[in-house]
């Protein structure tokens, strides 16, 4: 019988996390090679225009390591908030070194409580996807990787700069959609979007 999403997702985690606790440096995000030159491109495009780039992750992983030591690489400066839900990965991710300008914060603690993922669909999770607000920020580009993707979308929205991008992952899901729709967007891959803010 062929693995679940689900079941294949958990696979993957249980190898990262046990790679990261033995110390090895897990670099490569959970994403396609073609995703990740499509982000990173988008990413050092920004940065290289402005100067400097303001990031805000839904969903921390080896990507919050990963794109971050890419812009310091490249003379970039930058922030990068990541925000996170679950107690196991976050907990291995604090074993990585990241860059000075990667702020990783946890939620919420009535959901880390429960073992089972698809039991997170039936939560709100309002702190997870308001934390935002409590920064006082607008940022240049909104990575949409975690849980209550199509919220966070919505919430995107007021977290934007004028010129900013948000990027969902995984977003040949249908379920993404309505998010998908509330911006001018295009797909960079099958399964990583851009959208803009419509004028």
């Amino acid at each position: 019988m062929e693995k679940t999403y689900e079941q294949k997702f958990e696979e993957r985690l249980r190898i990262q996390t046990k790679l990261i606790k033995r110390g090895i440096d897990a670099k490569v995000p959970f994403m396609e090679d073609a995703c990740i030159e499509a982000f990173e491109k988008e990413m050092l495009r920004i940065g290289k225009e402005k100067g400097n780039i303001d990031v805000l992750e839904w969903g921390s992983g080896t990507s919050t390591k990963h794109f971050p030591d890419l812009l310091e690489k490249n003379g970039i400066k930058f922030t990068w908030d990541s925000i996170e839900y679950d107690i196991r990965w976050y907990d291995a991710l604090k074993k990585l070194t990241f860059p000075k300008g990667v702020k990783m914060y946890l939620f919420d603690e009535e959901i880390l409580r429960i073992d089972d993922r698809r039991a997170l669909r039936g939560f709100p999770m309002d702190k997870y996807v308001n934390f935002p607000d409590t920064l006082n920020k607008k940022y240049d580009l909104i990575f949409v990787d975690g849980t209550k993707r199509v919220r966070c979308m919505k919430k995107a929205l007021k977290l934007l700069k004028p010129d900013g991008v948000v990027i969902l992952h995984d977003a040949h899901r249908v379920a993404y959609t309505e998010g998908i729709n509330l911006y001018n967007g295009k797909r960079l891959t099958h399964m990583l979007w851009l959208g803009k803010l419509k004028q």
